[in-house]
């Protein structure tokens, strides 16, 4: 299976061609994607996607006690290994990194989606009873 049973599963990035997409596993209120995955959604190979990540944590980017969990994960021959799983601020920061067609298009989809949670939250300071309305006329549409 992937990281823990009760953890849901989305498809958080695909990319237009949908050649590429990423199961993301949550936990603990963030993303986490091994080192296999960032690779593939990269499409870079693993040792790159490495060599980022030591830069990351080498240069002070980000604490790695923070950011990587080690998880039990079930592989291909049905055997469990303890597999690091890096959370969605290495992700980014590797994203931001990574020289290659799929990180600039993670790239441009990582940063449309942080101007629009922006522009949210600028909207929710700014209008909130306009928000709230829409957050009640949202609800009772949901199925």
């Amino acid at each position: 299976m992937g990281v823990n049973e009760k953890q849901s599963q989305i498809i958080i990035f695909r990319t237009d061609d949908k050649r590429v997409s990423v199961d993301v596993r949550f936990d603990e209120d963030t993303a986490w994607l091994s080192l296999d995955q960032m690779a593939g959604l990269f499409e870079r190979d693993k040792s790159t996607i490495s060599r980022h990540i030591r830069n990351v944590f080498e240069e002070g980017e980000l604490d790695r006690e923070s950011v990587v969990a080690n998880f039990a994960t079930t592989a291909a021959d049905g055997k469990t290994y303890q597999v690091d799983y890096y959370n969605l601020d290495v992700v980014i920061s590797v994203g931001y990194r990574v020289k290659s067609l799929r990180g600039t298009q993670f790239r441009q989809w990582a940063t449309k989606r942080m101007c629009i949670f922006c522009t949210l939250v600028f909207r929710r300071v700014r209008f909130p009873r306009a928000c709230l309305v829409m957050e009640c006329l949202l609800s009772t549409t949901r199925p």
